[in-house]
């Protein structure tokens, strides 16, 4: 393997990392500090106490849906040889899944301008327009889930094919694919699907698929192409 490959490889695989982590600090940590889903004064409190967190949480969303632009573009060039089309559905699929993303980025936007003209935390209509954005993001990323799911299939496919990385990882991707398309499909065909475990232990195998795909490509990059040495 060339050191240019190498190079190239490593790259993504700290656009991954960066990607994932700066979307788990938008998606997890920053719901998990500011929002209370069943009471939307106390949701209005918190965002008007942490508004720095807020914005901080929309630019961490804003630059994960950047990365994830490009990373699948870096990935195109490292497996386009084992697969082409396969390739182009990888980036097609993640950049469908960005721009729905975006879509609940304005949401939040529409909350910061809500709060911008607050009176206080005790505004019931307010809060309830504040909840609502809320709500227009998580269905937002709700439809964008169907493509993070769905830009796993081609990615692990072409690892599986290429053995350019541990095929297991291939494999976990694959179920990761899955996993995110039953997360979507199941609450709204099977009532009560979302009140069970199911839903956490279905995303396992990706999480670990990407996880460990994100860190193969940091540390080792990819095995050598064919006559490669």
């Amino acid at each position: 393997m060339t050191i240019s490959l190498k190079s190239t490889a490593r790259m993504a695989g700290f656009m991954y990392l960066a990607a994932s982590l700066t979307g788990a600090f938008n998606l997890l940590y920053v719901p998990s500090q500011l929002f209370v889903m069943d009471d939307p004064q106390a949701t209005l409190a918190k965002i008007m106490s942490s508004e720095i967190l807020f914005r901080q949480g929309i630019v961490g969303g804003v630059v994960s849906g950047v990365l994830f632009l490009a990373l699948p573009v870096v990935l195109y060039s490292l497996l386009e040889s084992f697969g082409r089309i396969w390739a182009g559905l990888m980036v097609a699929f993640a950049a469908v899944g960005v721009g729905m993303a975006f879509v609940g980025t304005q949401a939040y936007l529409g909350v910061l301008a809500l709060v911008d003209g607050a009176g206080g935390p005790g505004d019931g209509p307010l809060a309830l327009q504040v909840m609502d954005h809320i709500h227009a993001h998580h269905q937002a990323e709700s439809v964008a889930s169907i493509f993070w799911g769905l830009w796993l299939l081609p990615l692990g496919w072409l690892i599986v094919k290429s053995r350019a990385m541990p095929r297991f990882l291939g494999v976990l991707l694959l179920l990761g694919c899955t996993g995110y398309l039953a997360n979507f499909l199941l609450p709204l065909l099977v009532p009560g699907y979302s009140a069970t475990i199911l839903p956490y232990l279905v995303v396992i195998p990706g999480a670990f698929g990407e996880l460990g795909t994100c860190l193969w490509l940091l540390i080792f990059g990819l095995r050598n192409r064919p006559g490669e040495v």
